[in-house]
């Protein structure tokens, strides 16, 4: 009897060995990649501009992620304060903004803004900035009957709404890309 349970666990190594040498058939299983970029059909309902430099662009079903720094679609879920929400026409106007990558010189838009000449003018940007949610203020050199600042949501980000004013002129000039419109839009309605 023991020379038979003998053979058995021969016969077990034996066709265990025979197994681990023969090929075995390779399966690939890939696992379902996330659609990290929308198609061009998606329309959000609401863009929440983080203060990493996020936007989270989301409608009933969806939410799709852009990287301001790096200026890209990401697929990694933003964790950071958000600072601004736009919704309706001004969500589809940030995404329509990221999706065309207009982020040249000849991409800026130009407008300007009524100012009052006995106004502080760098108190009256801090406060402009502050109410959209854009919390990093910067001097720019220039002559000396002007002063320009810009404001933007952190240092990171390399885009930012510029303000000019020049000697006692009645209005300031505001220069941005096309993705800082629905922020300036705010603007003129608050002013």
């Amino acid at each position: 009897m023991e020379i038979g349970m003998f053979g058995k666990v021969v016969t077990f190594l034996f066709i265990l060995t025979l197994s681990s040498c023969s090929p075995v058939p390779e399966i690939l299983i890939q696992p379902e990649l996330p659609q990290c970029r929308p198609t061009q059909s998606f329309n959000p309902t609401s863009a929440k501009v983080t203060l990493a430099g996020s936007v989270i662009f989301s409608n009933d079903a969806l939410d799709y992620y852009f990287n301001l720094q790096e200026n890209s679609w990401t697929c990694r879920i933003p964790n950071s304060q958000v600072i601004s929400i736009f919704r309706g026409p001004d969500a589809s106007t940030l995404v329509g903004a990221v999706a065309s990558q207009k982020n040249n010189a000849q991409d800026v838009v130009k407008s300007q803004l009524d100012f009052q000449s006995g106004m502080n003018f760098r108190l009256f940007v801090d406060e402009q900035c502050a109410s959209l949610g854009l919390s990093y203020i910067f001097q720019i050199n220039s002559s000396k009957d002007e002063l320009i600042y810009g404001c933007q949501i952190n240092p990171e980000v390399s885009s930012a709404i510029m303000w000019k004013h020049t000697g006692a002129a009645p209005f300031i000039e505001l220069a941005y890309l096309p993705f800082y419109q629905p922020f300036v839009d705010r603007l003129y309605q608050v002013n």
